[in-house]
């Protein structure tokens, strides 16, 4: 999938499930990502750049979903929470290092369980696992029924 599909995507989960709602976040200026980099004091990856100039926050219900707008990230311990699940379920880059695909990993806080390894990976199927099946990511095993 696109990034620049994102939208369309969420428009048929939309039609799919009368109940879901959803709101993008602000575009970004030039010299957002400068300000955010300098107040962090860390260099973003490039595919992370791609994906927050083009989903700068988003905020569902029915599910309940967000990815937290670039200016109101922050980092502890290496950790950088940009998106939750479920109101509960908080997901950070882990900035410690770099993987061997040139990202930062993708982990659940609490349990520190590996979502994925790639920001691509994380809007082109996980996110979606969850909007459109609400299928708990976060865990291992999370396509099997409870």
């Amino acid at each position: 999938m696109e990034i620049n599909k994102f939208e369309l995507r969420l428009e048929r989960v939309k039609k799919s499930n009368s109940n879901f709602e959803y709101k993008l976040g602000d575009k970004l200026k030039s010299k957002d990502f400068e300000f955010i980099e300098k107040k962090m004091n860390i260099e973003f990856p490039e595919k992370i750049k791609e994906f927050y100039n083009h989903i700068n926050g988003l905020k569902t219900s029915n599910p309940n979903f967000e990815i937290i707008e670039l200016n109101k990230l922050k980092i502890e311990n290496s950790l950088v929470h940009f998106a939750t699940f479920d109101d509960s379920k908080y997901i950070c880059f882990d900035t410690d290092k770099l993987n061997k695909a040139g990202e930062w990993n993708i982990i659940e806080k609490e349990s520190e369980y590996e979502l994925t390894l790639t920001i691509s990976s994380f809007w082109s199927n996980k996110i979606w696992k969850w909007l459109e099946n609400e299928q708990k990511i976060w865990k291992d095993e999370f396509w099997r029924a409870e």
